[in-house]
């Protein structure tokens, strides 16, 4: 189980090399955007020896063209990675987390709900949407071939997403007004 800044250096070298880039390529990238980070750093926090910070996430997420979040949460949905050295979640968990979208079981869920800003709150109370949005991903993973589902869990879970689709619309058309949609 890692923590956030060990997953983040191992996706910087795996996106780096996927480019095809070398260290002192990445560092030149990252001195266009102007955050210089030499070589030797770099190699230092792919090594380990260093710990990436937030701004250096974010800019590498400039560079490598990617979110911040896929910098700090694995691929692989079911992976843990620890948030403290007492609480862990997997990676789909975090996603849904660090999205806005629900508390992790250790955070008091009703206070996590209310400091939402108001324009990302429409699917706050949604039941269905981070059960929706795991589904996605796990097709999605499944067609990158990130992990592999058996052909009956891919038909299982193309009827389980269109149905929870069509539930999730369905709750959701109550909450257009003609208020909401400025009229």
């Amino acid at each position: 189980m890692e923590l956030a800044h060990e997953v983040a250096r191992h996706r910087v070298k795996a996106l780096r090399a996927r480019r095809q880039w070398g260290q002192e390529e990445l560092a030149r990238r990252l001195q266009e955007v102007g955050h210089p980070i030499n070589r030797a750093t770099i190699a230092k926090i792919e090594s380990g020896a260093r710990v990436v910070t937030l701004d250096e996430v974010l800019v590498f997420a400039v560079v490598f063209d990617i979110s911040p979040l896929h910098l700090i949460v694995p691929e692989d949905p079911t992976e843990v990675v620890a948030v403290t050295p007492s609480i862990s979640a997997t990676a789909a968990k975090l996603r849904r987390w660090w999205r806005g979208y629900e508390a992790l079981p250790e955070q008091d869920a009703n206070l996590y709900r209310t400091l939402i800003p108001a324009q990302d709150t429409f699917f706050r109370n949604d039941t269905h949407f981070g059960w929706f949005v795991d589904t996605i991903e796990k097709q999605s993973l499944d067609g990158l071939g990130v992990h592999t589902l058996s052909e009956q869990e891919r038909h299982q879970t193309r009827m389980d997403a269109e149905a929870g689709a069509w539930s999730a619309i369905e709750d959701r058309a109550g909450d257009w007004d003609d208020d909401s949609r400025g009229e």
